[in-house]
């Protein structure tokens, strides 16, 4: 969630099409956000997956999705009805020197449907569906079969692991490019008005990894121990075959897009392996720290997109490019992010809104806290 504000920082200042698009080049900063952004989508909704799993066995079906859509849904029409506006405003208003003013660039974008509308918040509505789905067949007569399969698969991969990990990376990569030629076919972008993306295709194999996780302690062991020695060579191989053909040769033909699309889920996936094994090894304690960014999370993603757009904004115009732009903007964004998670977490209503939860979460005060009573007791 946090590695957000980078990415779309870099989206800025990469000097290729965005919601702030800078004249100046920057193919390094480009391909850095193309690099992040190949494995933290997969490593958010693997965990997605996992906790899924978990959670879903402990409150059932029906009380399960009531929670999802009550702890998804409600930031999501938030985040639509007030920060998708704002942005377009700020995106009008950045535009405005090629004669496009921001109210009416706003307008513009209030119908019909679109992409515009969910902004950087799609990744909701596909969470919510992948919910749905799942507990659809977690409530169905399926529920057996598909368990069934799952451990017959599992146990195979786990006596094979080397084959059986690349059979199951080879299968998900090609039913991502079997279902985006699909999706192609049908149009989906039209027949959906964009309030649906493709991505829900090419994430989808990131939540049924998470789900298998967190479905059996002896998938999730298997995972971690991956060797780093296969993961990352394959990850950061199959990445860099990505931003050759993305940021270097700006490839579009049928083909390329298709060995992208592989790429793209072969290093997403082992590349997210590679740093769940890291997160054992460094977040392995309860920390109060790590809880405050995890409490922040949402909320700090929800205002990070708005927060970039206006800061890159100013920045360019204050003639800064590339990664000095890039730089100032990203501190720039997160110190006002957590700040505003702040103001957030102080208010019932506010707290509800951004995350559907009423309950306050840990605040960088009790952070401070306890070490001025330290400091304290200390005798002069």
């Amino acid at each position: 969630m946090l590695l957000g504000i980078p990415f779309h920082t870099a989206l800025a200042f990469a000097g290729t099409q965005w919601l702030v698009t800078s004249p100046q080049l920057a193919p390094t900063v480009e391909a850095f956000g193309e690099f992040l952004h190949v494995w933290r989508m997969p490593a958010f909704y693997a965990v997605a997956g996992f906790f899924a799993a978990l959670i879903l066995r402990r409150q059932g079906s029906g009380r399960w999705v009531k929670g999802r859509f009550k702890r998804l849904g409600i930031p999501l029409l938030f985040g639509m009805i007030v920060f998708s506006p704002l942005q377009w405003l700020l995106v009008g208003w950045g535009r405005s020197d090629a004669g496009v003013g921001a109210s009416t660039f706003a307008l513009s974008k209030l119908w019909p449907p679109s992409e515009w509308w969910t902004m950087h918040l799609w990744f909701l509505v596909e969470l919510l569906i992948y919910c749905c789905v799942l507990a659809a067949v977690y409530a169905s007569p399926l529920r057996g079969r598909a368990a069934h399969l799952l451990a017959a698969l599992s146990a195979w991969v786990q006596r094979r692991p080397a084959l059986g990990s690349a059979v199951l990376l080879v299968g998900a990569s090609v039913s991502v490019v079997v279902s985006l030629a699909a999706w192609q076919v049908a149009n989906g972008d039209e027949l959906l008005l964009g309030l649906i993306t493709r991505n829900v295709l090419v994430f989808a194999p990131a939540f049924v990894l998470g789900v298998a996780l967190g479905a059996d302690p002896a998938n999730l062991r298997a995972f971690l121990s991956a060797p780093y020695g296969v993961t990352l060579p394959v990850g950061l191989a199959s990445t860099a075959i990505v931003i050759v053909l993305d940021v270097v040769l700006q490839a579009d033909s049928a083909a390329a897009l298709a060995l992208q699309s592989v790429c793209w889920t072969i290093g997403g996936l082992t590349l997210a392996s590679a740093a769940f094994r890291l997160s054992t090894r460094v977040f392995n304690k309860p920390r109060a720290s790590v809880r405050w960014l995890v409490d922040a999370s949402l909320v700090v993603y929800i205002v990070h997109q708005p927060l970039i757009v206006l800061y890159s904004i100013l920045v360019q115009q204050a003639g800064v490019y590339s990664w000095a732009g890039w730089a100032v903007t990203v501190a720039l964004t997160a110190v006002s992010a957590l700040v505003f998670y702040e103001l957030v977490n102080t208010n019932l209503v506010t707290r509800t809104a951004f995350t559907g939860d009423h309950r306050r979460g840990m605040s960088f005060l009790n952070l401070v806290a306890p070490k001025r009573r330290a400091t304290a007791r200390v005798p002069g």
